[in-house]
């Protein structure tokens, strides 16, 4: 009856979140998860959440950020920030990551795998 008691409570458990901790790359996208800070590069953008990634136990990430554009002239007053929506899964040492951008299409989705290089084109 133990066992049986058991394998009920395991059952019922929440599933253990997914780490998402460390350097992510893939083609057209970086991503470095610290204990304080996500940042994100692009081929012509990066961005940033000012906190780690929060994966749930279905290994489910959205968290809120900016996002930059690269390329061309740079404004003597710099680029504005873009609020963005970072979202996306976390499934062992692969991710797939979304970014929503206020008024425009959704960016994504990136496949990214941890500890592999990013493939970057970096605009001019």
């Amino acid at each position: 009856m133990a066992l049986a008691s058991s394998c009920v409570l395991l059952a019922c458990s929440d599933p253990v979140a997914p780490d998402p901790l460390g350097s992510w790359g893939g083609e057209g996208a970086s991503v470095v998860v610290s204990a304080d800070l996500t940042t994100f590069e692009f081929d012509c953008a990066h961005g940033e959440v000012d906190a780690t990634l929060v994966v749930d136990g279905r290994g489910s990430f959205s968290s809120e950020g900016v996002y930059f554009h690269e390329g061309g002239p740079l404004p003597i007053e710099g680029r504005e920030p873009i609020r963005a929506r970072y979202q996306g899964t976390v499934d062992g040492d692969r991710m797939t990551l979304f970014v929503l951008l206020e008024g425009s299409e959704p960016i994504g989705p990136r496949q990214l795998r941890r500890g592999d290089e990013p493939f970057l084109r970096k605009c001019l």
